[in-house]
């Protein structure tokens, strides 16, 4: 699996801080491309239907505070 991006999220109380919650990782060649997200304090891999910008989706719409950092 690789690793694309950082799921990212802005601190309550300092919102100069950060703090990872997950990874968006990508298997496969082609066609054959998988994404999956990966929080932060769950052992399961979560699948995604489709590519990276879904994937990116919907890490943005779980939280306001969300937010992708690219590798």
């Amino acid at each position: 699996m690789k690793h694309l991006a950082n799921i990212m999220r802005f601190n309550d109380w300092n919102t100069k801080q950060e703090s990872t919650v997950g990874r968006i990782m990508e298997e496969g060649r082609g066609k054959k491309k998988r994404a999956s997200i990966e929080w932060v304090g769950s052992p399961m891999l979560e699948e995604v239907e489709g590519n990276y910008q879904d994937a990116c989706r919907i890490a943005l719409n779980a939280d306001t505070w969300h937010f992708i950092s690219p590798i």
